[in-house]
């Protein structure tokens, strides 16, 4: 029975599921505010690359879109987007 078991393991499809749960548990999840951090830096650096926007002008635009975030995201952030 044990030989039959491995035997399935190693040849069934089905198998390969547990491929995607080995990969994952290796994996380092990101926090939410890490993850919308990078988001942010990607959006300032799109902001410079393609509409050609100073510093000054995206830091601007950053800090208004700050402002207009809901407080339950203002407190989960607190506040380190505007800060960079």
């Amino acid at each position: 029975m044990m030989l039959s078991l491995e035997s399935r393991n190693n040849q069934a499809p089905r198998t390969l599921g547990n491929l995607f749960y080995i990969c994952c548990d290796e994996m380092q999840d990101i926090s939410f505010t890490q993850a919308v951090l990078l988001i942010i830096d990607l959006l300032r650096q799109s902001l410079v690359d393609f509409l050609f926007l100073s510093e000054q002008q995206v830091n601007a635009f950053l800090n208004h879109f700050c402002a207009s975030l809901s407080l339950i995201f203002k407190k989960r952030l607190k506040f380190s987007i505007c800060e960079s």
